[in-house]
């Protein structure tokens, strides 16, 4: 019975991401898209420069809200931009994890180039695994372009606020000055200067957002805004969890209170935002981009599951949908879709071609990018030319039980989407490879790699050819006589999974 339920569940929230999809419609709004042409009373004309202000939360997962499925979750400021904006169902990271993914967004390039693949040092030395793991460089290259420095050669205005993660952010040559940022609040290590009542230091970061912003009204300006929440640990108002605690219910997606709480108190901030954008006569001059850095963490927290990802598989750490598709929304008035849903695959390191074409940045700023502009997709129709997204993560990552051994919940891989195929190569055994068919098989059930050697061969070769284009640094094997077996909690080729909170 409890299995039929599962079934049950899953399809029905499958179903409705389907309809969804094909009507264009917000899962909890119930806006229609209007048209473009229906918009043109929009303050700013065609061809403006438009504001730029970039909402990164950290750890959101794809259906962490209520706009994105969520039936336990509410995110109504959130579900507000969605309606009077552009949804991507098909939106990806280039990581399942924080650093690797905001070094590919902030530069536009795969961070497989530069060597920063994972926040943490070399984990080997308790625990033997089969394979070494690459080297992990942990500050972003002089080298490299950002975000911060195209913007302020089209002429922004630019602002650092948040969560930094790119590297010792004291460290002259590393810092969000030398990054191209102009006003900076460092990332204080998630220890409010307004005490403990500043719950993920939300109200700082927003406040010194909305001076930045009242103090460059009048000229073109780019605010980077890069919230802790709803990472770990979780903090947020006591009544708020007892809110949460009251709503939970049997056969729902979510059901952890505290995590719920804290994604609503953060909405409330993203509602401060936006309203101040309204107050100063700016919104419809203002693109807004809304997203997380990587996928909902699924494992464990004080004896409970952080966030599912359902109908996704797995989540943050992962490669499979879970840790790698995340929520995105943008809005601007007048050029883009409002209430509209995309579903054509995009990728971030798509922005820094986005924002270079909204902006007017000169030729060049944005360096050998491995993006595309998304404008095309702006209308909510439209498409962009057939490509390759890669996912690369060549590392393991280990969980814990309840506290009470170590579990195996990733082993080293690199993926590859190309339209509705996704090809997960792990480097461990050539045996070890998945291949799905995402528009069939959301949840990634059905391995179809054994049924289909053509695909795997073909999707295999870009990855290798790939590799070679970004001069990725590999796993090796671990020599035998250095192996010794890991006690790793399962079997090679199987990870833990969680499907549902029943």
């Amino acid at each position: 019975m409890q299995n039929m339920k599962k079934q049950k569940h899953y399809f029905d929230m499958k179903s409705r991401l389907r309809k969804t999809a094909s009507l264009g419609l917000g899962f909890a709004t119930g806006l229609a898209p209007v048209s473009i042409q229906a918009q043109a009373q929009a303050k700013n004309p065609a061809g403006a420069r438009p504001n730029i202000v970039f909402i990164v939360a950290d750890d959101m997962g794809w259906t962490d809200g209520g706009c994105f499925g969520s039936d336990f979750i509410e995110t109504p400021n959130i579900d507000r931009l969605r309606g009077q904006g552009l949804y991507f169902t098909n939106a990806y990271v280039t990581a399942p994890v924080c650093m690797p993914s905001r070094a590919g967004f902030m530069t536009g390039r795969y961070q497989a180039r530069f060597g920063m693949t994972d926040p943490t040092g070399p984990k080997q030395a308790d625990r033997m695994t089969p394979l070494i793991e690459p080297l992990k460089h942990i500050n972003l290259p002089k080298s490299e372009p950002t975000l911060g420095k195209m913007m302020k050669s089209a002429g922004y205005v630019t602002a650092c606020i948040g969560k930094w993660h790119l590297g010792d952010q004291n460290k002259p040559g590393y810092t969000q000055k030398d990054a191209g940022f102009d006003f900076i609040v460092k990332d204080p290590n998630n220890k409010s200067p307004y005490g403990k009542s500043d719950y993920k230091c939300i109200n700082y970061f927003n406040d010194n957002a909305i001076k930045f912003i009242e103090a460059n009204k009048g000229s073109p300006f780019f605010l980077y805004l890069a919230h802790y929440a709803p990472h770990l640990p979780i903090q947020t108002p006591d009544e708020l969890i007892a809110k949460y605690k009251e709503k939970r219910k049997p056969g729902r997606i979510h059901s952890n209170a505290p995590y719920a709480a804290m994604i609503e108190y953060f909405d409330r901030g993203i509602g401060r935002l936006l309203a101040k954008l309204d107050e100063l006569g700016i919104a419809d001059d203002t693109l807004v981009v809304f997203t997380s850095d990587n996928g909902g963490r699924n494992s464990l927290s004080d004896y409970e599951i952080v966030t599912y990802n359902t109908p996704l598989k797995w989540g943050k750490h992962t490669l499979a949908e879970g840790g790698i598709r995340i929520p995105l929304i943008m809005r601007w008035p007048g050029h883009i879709l409002a209430g509209g849903t995309c579903s054509e695959p995009v990728i971030s390191v798509d922005y820094m071609s986005t924002f270079a074409a909204v902006s007017g940045a000169p030729a060049g700023a944005t360096g050998e990018t491995d993006g595309v502009s998304l404008t095309p997709l702006f209308a909510g129709k439209g498409s962009l030319a057939p490509r390759n997204l890669f996912f690369f993560y060549p590392h393991y990552n280990f969980g814990s039980d309840f506290g009470e051994k170590s579990i195996l919940s990733w082993r080293p891989a690199t993926a590859v989407r190309n339209g509705d195929y996704k090809l997960m190569d792990f480097f461990e055994d050539p045996k070890m490879v998945e291949l799905y068919n995402l528009r069939e098989d959301v949840s990634e059930r059905t391995n179809l790699a054994n049924d289909m050697p053509g695909k795997v061969e073909e999707m295999r070769a870009a990855i290798n050819a790939w590799h070679k284009h970004v001069n990725a640094d590999l796993p090796i094997s671990r020599p035998k006589k250095q192996y010794k077996k890991a006690q790793l909690g399962m079997p090679l080729g199987t990870f833990r999974e969680v499907e549902s909170n029943e």
